[in-house]
C-alpha cells in the first residue's frame, strides 16, 4: 500500500512549479484612472445606474454573450449595484475586462456556457477595511444583497474597490482571458433560484477558468504579505484553491523578499503563484526554528494563523500533484484517502452559512446536492446527504463495501456519555436509548446557533478544536468494511433495507452500529416523495457509529447486499 507520508516532496515541487509566462504583465500604470470625482451617497440604488439601450447578443469569438449592463465607473462611484432587473436567472455572468481597463466602464455579459477564457476571483467576504479616503480617491461601489425575512438588509460584504477589481482585470487580459468572474457581481444576490443554481455550479466555474486571482485581503484593498487575513479559514476558499491549484495566483501589496519579487504594478500589486507560497516556499508560512527565534523576524500572515487549515491545503495539493505525475502502472493515492482528507480539511473552517461547509466541497468529491433541500444551518443534514451520495458513487471499493470517517465539529454529551461509558445491552430494537441520526443531526446543527441550545440539557455540546488526526483514518476501508459485513447477520441487513424498526448491532471493536437504508435523512420531501428514488433502489445498506478515539468522528459504512437477493 502506498505510504502517502513518504511522498517525494522534491518531485512534487518540480512537477507543480507553474509556468511563469504571466510575468510579462503590464509593469506600470494604475488599475483605473484617478479622476478625483466626488463619491456618491452610499445609500444610492441601482436607479442611479442606468442600463445601456443596446441590449442583445454580442457577437464574439467565444460564442454568444448578451450584454446586460454597462455604465462608466464615474457614474458607479459610491452607488449600490443591483442587476436583478437586467439579468436572467440561471445564467453565467462575467465582467468585460477590456471595458473596465481600457474604457473605464463596468460591463456585464450573460451566457449559458463556460466555453471561453475568463479569470475567477477568490477572496474573503468582508475582508480588510480600506482607508475611507483611499476608497474615495480610488472609487468603489456596493452590491445590493436583498433583505432578510425580518426586513433588515443582508450583509453586502462591503465596498468593492475599482482599483482591486482593476488589478484582476489587468491580469486576466495579460493571460488572454477577456472576462472576469466575481460572485458578488455575477450572481443575482436577490434571487434564491439563481443562487441555488450558481452554488451547484461553483466547482465548474473555477474548474473552467483560465486562472484564479486570489485576493486574501478582500475587495477593498490589497493586503500586505505580513497582514493577517482569514482566507485560509473560510469554507469556499478551500474549494477555490484546490480546484485551481495549478493556476492560482496571489495578489499582495508587497513581498517579503525584494530580490524575488514579481510585480504587476511596481510598488502596488505583487503576484506569486499559490503553489510557490504553500509548497515550494514552505518557510514563508511556517518559518524554520532559527528564523522564528529571531525577534526581528516578521511572520507572513497573508493566509491567516490557522496552521491546520494551511497544512491540510498544502497536503491536498501534494496528493493531487503526486497522482498527476505518476506514470502508468505506479500506485497512486486512492480516491478514498483524498476524499477523507477533504472532509478533514473542511472541518475547522468557517462560513456565514454553516451549510456552505458542505456545498463548498461537493464538487471536489463529484457530488451535486440540491441546495434548496437544506436550510442555512443544516450543516450536519447536508453532510449526511453528501457522504450518502459519495459512497453510492464510490467505484473503487472492492465488492461494494467501504467506509469513511466524518470528523465532528461538536460532540453532543448525550452521545459522549453512551459511547465513552457503558454500552446498552440490547442488540436490536428501539429501546437502546442511543440517539438516532435525526436526533444527532438536531444536536449537531444546534451547534451552529449555541444561543438556541442554551439551557437544553439534551443538546449540550462540546465544540471541538480543529485537531483531527489523519493518521487515524482507516487505510483499508474496503477490507475493514467487508470483514465487518461478515459479522452482521443477514437478517439484520434485510431488516434495515426494508425499513421499519431501528436495527442496532453491537460490535466488540466498532461499538454501537445502527443499520439503515440511507443516511440522507432529508431524502423525504414534505409531499412524501423521495428526492432520489433511483438511489434508494440500490441494493446497499448503510451503517453508522461514533468513533471516539482521538478526535471524535462519525464513521459511515456502506454494505453491498446484492448477494442476499440472488
Amino acid at each position: 500500500m502506498l505510504d502517502v507520508a513518504q511522498l517525494s516532496t522534491a518531485k512534487i515541487q518540480e512537477t507543480i512549479k507553474p509556468s511563469l509566462g504571466s510575468a510579462n504583465m503590464i509593469e506600470s500604470g494604475s488599475a483605473v484612472p484617478q479622476d478625483g470625482s466626488n463619491i456618491a451617497g452610499l445609500d444610492a440604488t441601482i436607479e442611479d445606474v442606468s442600463i445601456v439601450s443596446e441590449e442583445g447578443s454580442a457577437a464574439t469569438d467565444e460564442g454568444d454573450l448578451k450584454l446586460i449592463f454597462s455604465k462608466p465607473l464615474n457614474s458607479l462611484r459610491g452607488c449600490t449595484l443591483d442587476i436583478t432587473s437586467y439579468a436572467s436567472e440561471e445564467r453565467y455572468r462575467f465582467i468585460d475586462c477590456s471595458a473596465f481597463v481600457e474604457r473605464d466602464t463596468l460591463q456585464i455579459v450573460e451566457t449559458t456556457t463556460l466555453s471561453f477564457g475568463y479569470t475567477a476571483i477568490s477572496y474573503v467576504w468582508g475582508g480588510l477595511d480600506a482607508d475611507p479616503e483611499m476608497l474615495r480617491k480610488d472609487g468603489s461601489f456596493h452590491v445590493y444583497c436583498g433583505v432578510r425575512s425580518d426586513g433588515t438588509l443582508r450583509e453586502d460584504g462591503g465596498p468593492i474597490s475599482f482599483k482591486a477589481l482593476g488589478y484582476a482585470c489587468r491580469w486576466s487580459l495579460g493571460v488572454s482571458a477577456k472576462y472576469l468572474w466575481l460572485d458578488r457581481v455575477c450572481i443575482m444576490q436577490t434571487s434564491r433560484v439563481d443562487k441555488n443554481w450558481q452554488i451547484t455550479r461553483m466547482y465548474d466555474v473555477y474548474e473552467s477558468c483560465t486562472e484564479c486571482v486570489i485576493l486574501p485581503g478582500g475587495l477593498q484593498r490589497l493586503a500586505s504579505v505580513f497582514e493577517e487575513t482569514t482566507w485560509a479559514s473560510r469554507a469556499w476558499t478551500f474549494q477555490e484553491s484546490i480546484v485551481t491549484w495549478r493556476y492560482a495566483v496571489v495578489f499582495t501589496s508587497d513581498w517579503h523578499d525584494a530580490r524575488a519579487a514579481h510585480w504587476l504594478i511596481p510598488g502596488e500589486c505583487h503576484w506569486q503563484y499559490l503553489t510557490d507560497m504553500l509548497i515550494e516556499s514552505e518557510h514563508l508560512l511556517r518559518p524554520p526554528l532559527d528564523e522564528a527565534l529571531n525577534k526581528d523576524f516578521k511572520p507572513c500572515l497573508i493566509f491567516g494563523r490557522d496552521g491546520a487549515a494551511l497544512s491540510n491545503l498544502a497536503r491536498t495539493m501534494e496528493y493531487l500533484a503526486y497522482n498527476e505525475i505518476c506514470e502508468e502502472g505506479e500506485e497512486t493515492i486512492s480516491e478514498h484517502n483524498i476524499h477523507q482528507l477533504l472532509l478533514q480539511s473542511v472541518q475547522p473552517r468557517i462560513s456565514s452559512r454553516p451549510v456552505d461547509m458542505v456545498f463548498s466541497i461537493m464538487g471536489l468529491v463529484g457530488v451535486s446536492l440540491q441546495s434548496e433541500r437544506f436550510d442555512e444551518t443544516d450543516r450536519f443534514h447536508a453532510t449526511l446527504a453528501l457522504v450518502d451520495a459519495m459512497l453510492r458513487e464510490d467505484t473503487e471499493s472492492d465488492g461494494g463495501n467501504t467506509l469513511i470517517d466524518i470528523p465532528l465539529w461538536a460532540y453532543p454529551e448525550a452521545i459522549a456519555e453512551l459511547v465513552e461509558g457503558e454500552l446498552p445491552r440490547e442488540e436490536t430494537g428501539s429501546s437502546t436509548g442511543f440517539p438516532d441520526l435525526q436526533e444527532l443531526a438536531a444536536m449537531m446543527d444546534l451547534s451552529e446557533h449555541p444561543q438556541q441550545s442554551a439551557g437544553r440539557a439534551h443538546s449540550k455540546l462540546k465544540i471541538l478544536p480543529s485537531n483531527y488526526d489523519a493518521d487515524l483514518t482507516e487505510d483499508s476501508p474496503e477490507e475493514h468494511a467487508t470483514a465487518l459485513a461478515h459479522k452482521i447477520p443477514s437478517s439484520y441487513m434485510l431488516d434495515a433495507y426494508h425499513g421499519g424498526q431501528r436495527v442496532i448491532f453491537r460490535h466488540e471493536e466498532e461499538g454501537i452500529i445502527e443499520l439503515c437504508r440511507t443516511i440522507d435523512i432529508k431524502a423525504q420531501r414534505t409531499d412524501g416523495e423521495s428526492w432520489h428514488l433511483q438511489t434508494l433502489a440500490d441494493l446497499v445498506v448503510f451503517g453508522w457509529s461514533i468513533r471516539a478515539e482521538g478526535h471524535p468522528a462519525l464513521r459511515v459504512y456502506k454494505f453491498d447486499i446484492s448477494a442476499l437477493f440472488e
